[in-house]
């Protein structure tokens, strides 16, 4: 309480003492004892005062010789590092937002898929994420997604579209539906009066969680995701105060343990031309270090787009990072996606807006997307999260490049993650044994075709390590080739789409 409060409430305490027991102490009578204590109370408040606050008080002394520029600054700078490269930078505090039905949830669910996965598979390669972004090996961790929205039984159902071959079997991802915990207050900032404060959630809760995620993963936590980010407030997401607290806050969780932090939001009613706004106050934004926006295109635009992608106009999304505080960030360069009808998945249709790339191009550019799935030992999943064949999709020269109907040319090989192209000729691996083992050897066999022709990968198999796999894109004389565009894939009309 306040100095004065705490006089007048001591001196009252004195005078409730009866006068004939004022003056005396043990039996011996002390002529002025009482009016000597009365007189001293505020001298004894004001003492108390600063010995409390010696004790309570922060120590804001800083060595200031370590924050000298050219001291702060030695040597070469540290590299950024992504959660998903080039828009989510790990260690940091940003947004997911759009109108509901957009696949915010889900995006971010795929998100922590793929950074579980990258624990679980290893590697040193960049592998495709959401959003058209790249998963780096560094990124590879734990993930925890802690919803207020959605039950067990409704994230069941997402996750059994989002991965229906059931490769989060052993994943160190973490979905807490907070709905069905009765006992659990999920509120971080909370009102007292005007003021904004803390709860015990946001003080210890919050890092107790990410700590047992940690633990019982047996990896650090690399990704959190809040959903809604308005419900982890009790108080209003309009007021400035309340969310600039939480912000801070969650900055500093996500600087503790090394991991990013992404709230997703809801909009304003009206969506521009330009993307929709987050909803409440200007602060969510402000105080992130980046923010996503997915919308979908006005009637007129998504009809036009869907008429040039021969996809349901009804599945188009556009995404840009509306905000960003990271050198290179792509602000502004809005992104197409597909809404997949079966995972649900958010498929990168950004390139397909572009004039097609000529032959020698398109050959690079598959020889390069083989190489980033090899070396993570993935080349060729036919279902699953990741594998070259799901995320055929996602890369627009594969499918560009199955348009083209490409005759005979190089070969595109991947042998014991060893990537290339050679020449015209039809190559076959063979696994050699002694001083010339691992070498490539051109045998008179034809190669597994894979923009045509009948293909003999069983769904599921993967090429790691020394065995080998020929890709060519060859078609067989003497035999129809099988149109990949009849492979089930969402987004198209009909539920097809061309692929590899």
């Amino acid at each position: 309480m306040p100095d004065a409060q705490a006089v007048v409430t001591l001196r009252g305490i004195l005078d409730a003492v009866p006068e004939q027991l004022r003056e005396g102490k043990d039996g011996v009578v002390q002529p002025g004892r009482w009016q000597s204590r009365y007189d001293d109370v505020p001298r004894a408040v004001s003492t108390a005062r600063g010995k409390l606050d010696a004790a309570t008080s922060p120590d804001f002394s800083i060595d200031l010789a370590r924050f000298r520029l050219d001291v702060l600054t030695g040597g070469e700078p540290p590299p950024q590092r992504y959660l998903l490269k080039p828009t989510m930078p790990l260690g940091t505090v940003g947004l997911l937002f759009g109108p509901g039905g957009v696949g915010k949830s889900l995006t971010a669910l795929d998100l922590c898929l793929s950074v579980a996965m990258r624990a679980d598979e290893g590697g040193s390669m960049d592998l495709r994420g959401p959003l058209g972004g790249l998963v780096p090996s560094y990124a590879a961790g734990a993930s925890v997604f802690l919803t207020l929205e959605d039950d067990q039984a409704e994230l069941h159902r997402r996750i059994a579209s989002l991965d229906p071959s059931g490769k989060r079997q052993g994943l160190p991802c973490f979905v807490v539906p907070a709905a069905e915990l009765p006992d659990f207050d999920p509120a971080l900032v909370t009102a007292n009066g005007r003021a904004a404060v803390l709860t015990t959630f946001a003080l210890e809760g919050l890092d107790t969680l990410l700590g047992n995620a940690a633990r019982a993963a047996g990896y650090p936590v690399r990704l959190l995701v809040l959903d809604p980010a308005g419900d982890f407030l009790n108080a209003d997401e309009n007021d400035a105060t309340f969310v600039k607290l939480l912000m801070r806050r969650l900055r500093g969780v996500a600087a503790r343990h090394g991991c990013t932090i992404i709230l997703l939001g809801h909009v304003a009613k009206t969506i521009d031309a330009d993307g929709p706004s987050m909803r409440g106050s200007g602060a969510w934004v402000a105080n992130s270090r980046f923010a996503y926006a997915l919308w979908p295109p006005a009637s007129a635009e998504a009809e036009k787009l869907a008429r040039k992608l021969e996809v349901a106009s009804n599945a188009l999304v556009w995404g840009n990072l509306v905000k960003a505080n990271h050198a290179g960030a792509p602000i502004g360069m809005k992104r197409l996606f597909v809404r997949c009808d079966t995972t649900g998945r958010l498929l990168d249709m950004t390139a397909r807006l572009s004039p097609a790339a000529g032959e020698q191009e398109l050959l690079q550019m598959l020889v390069e997307t083989c190489a980033e799935y090899a070396a993570a030992g993935m080349p060729f999943t036919y279902s699953g999260v990741a594998g070259l064949w799901n995320g055929r999709a996602d890369r627009a020269e594969l499918p560009a490049a199955e348009q083209r109907c490409l005759e005979a040319g190089p070969a595109i090989v991947l042998a014991g993650r060893h990537v290339g192209m050679l020449g015209h000729q039809r190559p076959a691996l063979a696994r050699a044994e002694g001083p010339h083992a691992g070498l490539l050897h051109l045998q008179p066999q034809a190669a597994v075709p894979l923009l045509g022709g009948r293909d003999p990968i069983q769904p599921d198999r993967v090429a790691r390590d020394r065995a080998a796999l020929a890709l060519s894109p060859h078609r067989r004389s003497g035999r129809r080739c099988r149109s990949p565009s009849r492979l089930p894939c969402p987004g198209r009309p009909g539920g097809s789409a061309r692929s590899p």
